[in-house]
C-alpha cells in the first residue's frame, strides 16, 4: 500500500517517543501488504476497527496505548490522520463513554 505521509507519522514521535517503535512496524507491514477490504486487514491487524461511520479505520499502537487513525482508499493509498493517546481517541470518537456521571 502506499502511505501518505511517512513524515506526518515521523513527527508523532517527538510528541510521543515510545511508539516510534511499534509505529515503524505498523508501517513496515502496511507497506508491504495490500488490503482490499477491513476483512483482508484483519487477517495481519485483528483489533483495526471501522470508526467515523467508517470512513477511517483505527489502530491499536503499543498495545492499546496509542490509537492511528487512517484513511483508506482500499488496494492503493493509507492516508495517516492521526495519533492520538488512548483517552483522547475516547474523547473524539467515543462520545459518552469514559466520562463520570
Amino acid at each position: 500500500m502506499h502511505i501518505i505521509k511517512k513524515k506526518t507519522l515521523e513527527s508523532y514521535y517527538a510528541v510521543y517517543p515510545s511508539v516510534e517503535t511499534a509505529c515503524s512496524e505498523w508501517y513496515r507491514l502496511m507497506k508491504a501488504n495490500q488490503y482490499s477490504d477491513i476483512v483482508s486487514l484483519r487477517k495481519t491487524f485483528p483489533t483495526a476497527d471501522a470508526v467515523a461511520n467508517n470512513t477511517l479505520i483505527c489502530f491499536n499502537i503499543k498495545g492499546n496505548s496509542y490509537r492511528l487513525i487512517v484513511h483508506i482508499v482500499w488496494g492503493k493509498t493509507v492516508f495517516i490522520r492521526e495519533l492520538l493517546t488512548h483517552a483522547d481517541y475516547t474523547k473524539k470518537y467515543i462520545k459518552g463513554k469514559g466520562k463520570k456521571k
